[in-house]
């Protein structure tokens, strides 16, 4: 496992699926003249604009820590890491993001902030659902990775 490589991928994917999902979330809260959760008296979780999107921001993860385990896989050479070796990168990948949002889901208060049993119980199954992605990107990206590689491989009948 390339290490820092690991960790940069993992950087990357965080912040675009953090801006995609919020993003997401705002835009449809402002497109459809919602309140925010603010305005109501209500937390994060009751956010009549996160209510509609969050569905939406498991398949954002899920195709953002695939393509990024993609990504990795590729740089790295596929032909070098097994599915084992690809899990493996997610669990890292997993033990990451848990430290980093207990951080700023729960302990950082922002206008998203949560208490922990809100974010590690009322948001169920949301949270699992994200995290499942977070471990299972790089897992889902593995065939693809073996199957572009050997593509590559291939020689060209011209």
């Amino acid at each position: 496992m390339n290490l820092k490589h690991a960790i940069v991928n993992f950087l990357l994917a965080y912040i675009v699926v953090t801006v995609l999902c919020y993003g997401s979330t705002i835009i449809v809260g402002i497109l459809l003249g919602l309140p925010f959760g603010e305005e109501l008296g209500v937390g994060a979780l009751e956010d009549p604009a996160f209510l509609l999107t969050v569905p939406y921001h498991i398949i954002i993860n899920a195709l953002t820590w695939m393509g990024f385990g993609y990504l990795y896989l590729k740089k790295t050479g596929s032909h070098e890491t097994s599915l084992l070796g690809a899990f493996s990168i997610g669990a890292l990948w997993l033990a990451i993001a848990l430290v980093i949002d207990v951080f700023a889901f729960v302990l950082i208060k922002s206008p998203y902030s949560m208490t922990a049993r809100e974010f590690y119980i009322d948001y169920q199954p949301w949270i699992t659902l994200t995290y499942l992605t977070v471990i299972g990107g790089p897992v889902a990206a593995y065939p693809f990775s073996k199957l572009a590689a050997a593509l590559c491989r291939r020689e060209r009948p011209y």
